[in-house]
Parts: C-alpha cells; sequence; structure tokens
C-alpha cells in the first residue's frame, strides 16, 4: 500500500505532496535532511520557518507504483504546490522514497525515465554523441562542454565514460583514453616558446643556437655566455628537451657526446693542455737542437725547465704528436 501525504506549510501557506510506503519514517526523515542542511524547497522551508509551523496529514491511497505516482501529479496539479506556489521541486511522479518496487515496476520505470524519456533531462541523446564526438576529437576540455551544454562537469565526466546515458554505446571512452585526452590537452593549453612571458630567447635564436653547436663555430659554454642563459639550458635546447616543438637542428645524444669528447681532447692536446709548459715553437725548437746539436736530452730538459722523461717523449715523437 502506498500513501499519498501532504506537508503544509502555516507560515507561508504552502504546501508539499509526496508518495510513500511508511508514512512515519517519510516525515521523520524530512525532518533529518532539514537538519543535515539539504537544499531543497521543502528543506530550505522547513530551516527557516522550524519544525512547529508545519502539519501533515495523508490524502490517498494507491496499490502500486505507477497508481501513486499518477495521483501525486494529480495533487500537485489540483492543489498547484509546485514551485513557485508551492513546496514541490517538479511536477511529480518522478521520485518515489520508502517504496519497495517489484524488478518488473523498476525495470519499467527504468525504460521509461532513460534519456530522451527523463522529464529532468537537459540533454537529448544528439546532445550526447556531440559531447563524446567534441571531446574526442576536438581540443576542447569537459569544463568548456559543461559551460556549452549548460551542466555540471561531474555530468559531462560521467556522459564521456559511459556512467550516464549508458543505453548509448557510441563514444564511451575508457579511462586510460581519458587520461591520455586530458594529458593532450593540458599540453596544448600549456605556453611554449616565444609565448611564455619569461622566454629570454626566440625561435629564430633557437635554431641559430642548435646550427653553430652542430657546425662546430662555438661551444655550449659560450653559447650560454652570448644569449645570456645557463649552459644546461642551452645543452637542452641542442638535445630538443626544452623548445622541442621546434625539429630543426636537434642533435642525438650520441652525437652531442662526441663533440664533447672531441672538444675535450682538442682542450688538452700540445699548448691547450692547462698544465703546458712548452709551445709548439718551442716543441719544434727542441726537436731541431736534439737532432742538430751534440746536447743530451737532460740537457735540454733543463734548460726548458721540464723532466728528463718528457723530455725523452717529445724528441721520440711519444708526445706532442700533432707536430
Amino acid at each position: 500500500m502506498v500513501t499519498v501525504y501532504r506537508i503544509y506549510c502555516k507560515a507561508n501557506k504552502k504546501s508539499y505532496i509526496g508518495i510513500t510506503a511508511n508514512f512515519e519514517r517519510r516525515l521523520a526523515e524530512h525532518w533529518n535532511d532539514a537538519k543535515k542542511g539539504v537544499r531543497s524547497i521543502l528543506c530550505n522551508t522547513i530551516r527557516k520557518y522550524s519544525k512547529e509551523n508545519f502539519w501533515s496529514s495523508k490524502l490517498d491511497y494507491a496499490d502500486s507504483w505507477e497508481e501513486a505516482c499518477e495521483k501525486e501529479r494529480q495533487y500537485i496539479l489540483s492543489l498547484k504546490t509546485k514551485k513557485p506556489y508551492g513546496l514541490n521541486m517538479t511536477g511529480g511522479g518522478d521520485g518515489v522514497f520508502g517504496l519497495k518496487m517489484s524488478k518488473e515496476d523498476r525495470q519499467r520505470k527504468s525504460e521509461i525515465y532513460t534519456g530522451n524519456g527523463n522529464p529532468n533531462a537537459k540533454l537529448n541523446e544528439f546532445d550526447v554523441l556531440e559531447i563524446r564526438r567534441q571531446y574526442k576529437e576536438e581540443n576542447i576540455s569537459q569544463p568548456q562542454l559543461a559551460r556549452k551544454y549548460g551542466v555540471s562537469n561531474h555530468q559531462i565526466s560521467i556522459i564521456i565514460n559511459g556512467e550516464s546515458w549508458a543505453h548509448i554505446r557510441e563514444g564511451i571512452m575508457s579511462p586510460s583514453e581519458i587520461t591520455k585526452r586530458r594529458v593532450k590537452l593540458q599540453k596544448a593549453r600549456t605556453p611554449k616558446g616565444e609565448n611564455v612571458s619569461i622566454s629570454k630567447l626566440t625561435e629564430s635564436d633557437i635554431i641559430a643556437i642548435r646550427k653553430e653547436y652542430k657546425e662546430g663555430k662555438i661551444s655550449q659554454p659560450k653559447i650560454a655566455k652570448k644569449y645570456n642563459v645557463g649552459k644546461g639550458t642551452v645543452a637542452r635546447i641542442i638535445l630538443g628537451k626544452v623548445w622541442s616543438h621546434i625539429h630543426e637542428g636537434i642533435l642525438d645524444i650520441s652525437e652531442v657526446k662526441k663533440r664533447q669528447s672531441d672538444s675535450w681532447s682538442r682542450a688538452r692536446t700540445g699548448e691547450g693542455s692547462p698544465s703546458s709548459k712548452l709551445t709548439e715553437k718551442k716543441v719544434i725548437e727542441i726537436r731541431r737542437r736534439y737532432k742538430e746539436e751534440d746536447i743530451f736530452q737532460y740537457c735540454l730538459a733543463e734548460e726548458y725547465n721540464i723532466s728528463k722523461a718528457q723530455m725523452h717523449r717529445i724528441v721520440n715523437r711519444i708526445s706532442w704528436t700533432h707536430i
């Protein structure tokens, strides 16, 4: 047996019509919902005027859920209890508290209120398909779709993953697909290159840096000093770890290591060595004198202020082999 009941507010003379299988328990739920801060016209009114300004009564009975819903709609219409004239938020028949429906009733209700059949739906099936398509194919985020269609961000989310409007299978995305899409949108919205407010370089600078380094005209530290950036920044530019949207001139890590190795070797050969006491001119002179003059290696070593072992390696071309 289902009860159709009425709650009347003496303060503002407005009524609420509801249906339930347990009248006393349902009334208690209304009072508790008001205390918990539930946001509805009835709960807001109870909090405003207090429980003492309300009275309740049973209006009618029904043998089935469908009959109860129909009577609820009729009483709401005849007593004018739908907002703004009363405390009901809808025209009735769309919610039953405390009623245990049969499997057949639940199935019937599900079919009636699915998708376009839901009287409270803000969207239609075409909107749902468009939302899923736009999110998957176009550069548009869930909050943007929510604003466009006048629904919440959460509603857009459960439409895309198929928790809502599940009877429409087309366009549903898996959690992994949604995550990849979200990351892609985030990257697309992130400013790049010259659009970054604190950027010291331009796209033409990046191309020039990579070109100069590749041609061996200048080292990374000198590039950093020239463009007033850090050496680490220059290294990342050359490898394409930053400014990666500019593909021109990016070097592979193996190429960079080879260039650094060659540069290090050249820097420490002959006069380039920071510990070198000789110049190329003096090495040529030492070899000439040792060959043409009757002079011992240890005498030359003392004269040029180097060790006898070093002198031995120079005259026998074990060191300074590039000369």
